[in-house]
């Protein structure tokens, strides 16, 4: 059934909680609060849920209402986001409308979303000289919740901003949990979502750098689509558009801040380390081995690399030019030939998948079929 009921957002709030030493920042989006959390200065701007609810009021087909101020360039923008999530995901729901429209002042900071990630500690290499403050967002890549393992992860981010003499800005929000916004996949809304932190934090920044990605749209991240996330106040910075991951492993290998901080996944989180067997995290491993410099990076557990790459099943297909690429560098015999099963066996699956969807069989029912018919061998390597 159509929710024809419209996506209301009220006018934020900001208080200053002296005991506990934080900015709250509140909003009301279908009667549902966003709270964000903050050492930083937070400002009540509703400009922060335009960016966070646009793509989810459109794939809704829900009209969009806000009666607070917001930035008219930003609302320019969102007309122009929408037209992006049109042709990408089919979303044709209505336009935002907002009667009380005005320019925001920009900020005075020069910022990065940062994850430690490969991607953001290259942007923050490129930047370093330029930058204000590293921003993180609790409640993005690390649950709310999970407290321990975003200290853990915290601490790693203040070392790397006091290395290079520049802040951290940590924010705590809520967002994800949002009926509204969880309605949509992470992959769509990512940049939207750090974006709607962005715009919170006001007068801090007048810049914010987010670190780009080599994963063919459709996808939230993209040189086409970050900016329009800006206002008169703020600027969304795509940085790099051409630029391979292999190539940011490559450029930030021999870096010390990347060497002793560089995190790639959450599976172990309260650990301060990376879980080292994920598809993100042995896909990391294979390309700084590729380059030389793997033994550097300790942020990884002890482990065999080549035993790591075999125990992976199969590849999704955005990546595979990722591992090809990793491949095609490496010099050792026998981490090419796992790498090259890994990647044959990964293309196999994805027709594979295909048939097993038309003839409506489980996983374990096809490959038993294939099995039984000798096109297919089950065990192990």
């Amino acid at each position: 059934m159509v929710n024809n009921t419209p996506v209301l957002i009220a006018e934020p709030v900001v208080h200053f909680d002296e005991n506990a030493g934080l900015w709250i920042w509140s909003c009301a989006v279908d009667g549902k609060p966003v709270v964000m959390r903050s050492k930083a200065r937070l400002e009540p701007r509703a400009d922060a849920m335009l960016c966070a609810m646009l793509f989810p009021s459109l794939a809704a087909k829900r009209k969009f209402v806000c009666d607070a101020p917001v930035d008219v360039q930003l609302m320019e923008n969102l007309s122009k986001a929408a037209r992006v999530a049109k042709t990408w995901w089919g979303y044709d729901g209505p336009l935002p409308h907002a009667s009380n429209q005005m320019s925001r002042r920009p900020g005075n900071g020069r910022g990065l979303f940062f994850s430690s990630g490969v991607d953001s500690f290259y942007t923050l290499q490129r930047f370093q000289g330029q930058l204000s403050h590293i921003i993180n967002v609790h409640g993005y890549d690390v649950a709310v919740t999970d407290v321990v393992g975003y200290e853990a992860m915290r601490i790693g981010m203040q070392a790397v901003a006091d290395d290079l003499g520049i802040g951290l800005i940590s924010v705590e929000c809520n967002l994800r949990s949002h009926p509204l916004f969880d309605s949509l996949h992470w992959r769509e809304t990512h940049i939207a979502a750090l974006s709607a932190v962005a715009h919170a934090l006001g007068g801090m920044v007048s810049r914010v750098h987010a670190a780009g990605s080599d994963v063919a749209p459709p996808w939230g991240q993209h040189p086409d689509l970050d900016p329009l996330w800006s206002s008169s106040g703020l600027q969304i910075i795509n940085d790099e558009r051409d630029i391979r991951k292999f190539d940011k492993v490559r450029a930030i290998a021999h870096w010390p801040p990347a060497q002793k901080n560089l995190r790639v996944c959450w599976k172990s989180a309260s650990h301060g380390k990376n879980c080292g067997s994920c598809e993100k995290c042995v896909r990391t491993q294979a390309a700084l081995n590729a380059v030389g410099a793997l033994e550097a990076f300790n942020v990884f557990p002890a482990g065999d690399l080549r035993s790591r790459i075999r125990a992976l099943r199969f590849l999704k297909p955005p990546v595979l030019p990722q591992w090809t690429r990793i491949r095609d560098n490496t010099q050792e015999p026998e981490i090419i030939a796992a790498l090259g099963r890994l990647l044959w066996r990964s293309r196999l699956s994805i027709p594979l998948r295909l048939l097993m969807r038309r003839t409506g069989l489980t996983k374990i029912r096809f490959l038993q079929r294939l099995a039984g018919r000798g096109l297919f061998r089950l065990g192990s390597e």
